[in-house]
């Protein structure tokens, strides 16, 4: 993926299998250059001091965790300001999916293509409405000053 002209992309990786964040990180470092990795959780508890301290433009996200799923942490950022790459081991979960709007819906094991690809995306769809710059949440809210 050609290096995009500006900011790169803070990324965040939640999933609650060690093997699955190495893996997606191992791909990002190898084939997604314009990417920062700012932050990892293995829950999605531990996942929202992540997200606020790294203030991610993107969240690779898993569905299936314990004790809280994907959805119920993003029900949590109803005007989130990054983008989401859901990952799931089942594709049964992909319809509740978009009504989170995500960039993309990936199943395990991730292929590097599928995941060069889904962050092409979103470098794509940032850039051309100018969410990061704009200060503008994912659904063009401003976002809301820390206090």
């Amino acid at each position: 993926m050609p290096e995009s002209i500006g900011k790169k992309i803070r990324t965040v990786i939640v999933d609650d299998e060690a093997a699955e964040r190495r893996l997606v990180r191992r791909q990002l470092e190898r084939s997604c250059h314009d990417v920062e990795i700012v932050g990892e959780a293995d829950s999605a508890e531990n996942a929202e001091a992540v997200i606020q301290a790294g203030h991610p433009d993107l969240v690779i996200l898993d569905i299936e965790m314990p004790v809280r799923t994907g959805f119920q942490l993003l029900d949590g950022h109803p005007d989130r300001g990054f983008d989401v790459i859901f990952i799931a081991s089942h594709a049964h979960r992909a319809l509740k999916a978009v009504k989170y709007l995500p960039v993309d819906f990936l199943l395990k094991p991730i292929d590097a293509g599928d995941l060069q690809r889904a962050v092409a995306k979103t470098a794509t769809t940032r850039s051309s409405s100018g969410l990061r710059d704009a200060g503008l949440t994912r659904r063009g809210v401003p976002k809301h000053s820390p206090t």
